[in-house]
């Protein structure tokens, strides 16, 4: 059956904002430097910082939320593409903000290269983002299948 017009109308704005933002998060693998704060991303992906907390806000995720995904995700890439650790890819001065992102991968202390989990499983067990169209499109953009 072919969605009405009102439904087609209403869930396409999602769709969309969930490819903009995962559009954001994974262009920020390529970042060279470990973007800690909202203005080191916004900057490095051409935005200004309220647009990065629009596009965020649009699919209910928090830019801060988001900007700790896109590290881990950063981390995670780039210590499966250089083969190095991932916390090294982590500019992390504080030992509760390693815990607390930490957290969102579900590990509860150090990891070497080895413990690394894959970007499949980091998108599948993540506690971050539980937007599931956005992460559709991060797995697309990585062609990677997640349940």
């Amino acid at each position: 059956m072919t969605p009405t017009l009102p439904d087609a109308v209403m869930t396409l704005p999602v769709v969309h904002a969930a490819s903009r933002w995962a559009e954001l998060v994974t262009r920020n693998v390529d970042c060279p430097v470990d973007p800690r704060t909202l203005s080191i991303w916004a900057r490095f992906v051409g935005l200004s910082v309220p647009t990065l907390r629009s596009r965020c806000a649009a699919i209910g995720v928090g830019a801060k939320v988001s900007l700790d995904f896109s590290r881990l995700l950063r981390a995670i890439a780039r210590s499966d593409r250089l083969g190095t650790d991932p916390l090294v890819e982590l500019d992390v001065c504080d030992v509760r903000t390693l815990h607390r992102l930490l957290h969102a991968l579900n590990i509860s202390g150090p990891i070497t290269r080895l413990e690394a989990p894959t970007l499949t499983v980091f998108l599948e067990t993540q506690r971050l983002v539980r937007h599931r169209e956005a992460m559709s499109c991060v797995a697309a953009d990585w062609r990677i299948e997640v349940c």
